[in-house]
């Protein structure tokens, strides 16, 4: 994976929230042996990246803000 996308080689792994939604761009991708997804992230374009990456950002922001204080408190 190229030094600018390391920063979410861990999206490839498993969704931050544990649990991925259903629209999740990365949903099918986690699928694969963890060697292809590494070849698939780093085949893609700089847009198409940037757009999972936006994406990625977007979801996690909403289900952020619909986690209960004391609960973020404790992880």
């Amino acid at each position: 994976m190229s030094k600018n996308n390391t920063d979410y080689w861990g999206l490839l792994i498993q969704c931050p929230m544990n649990k991925e939604i259903s629209d999740c761009a990365l949903v099918q991708v986690r699928q694969l042996p963890l060697l292809e997804r590494m070849k698939y992230f780093d085949g893609l374009s700089t847009l198409d990246r940037e757009t999972i990456i936006r994406k990625h950002k977007k979801c996690l922001i909403g289900r952020e803000k619909r986690i209960p204080f004391s609960r973020i408190a404790i992880m």
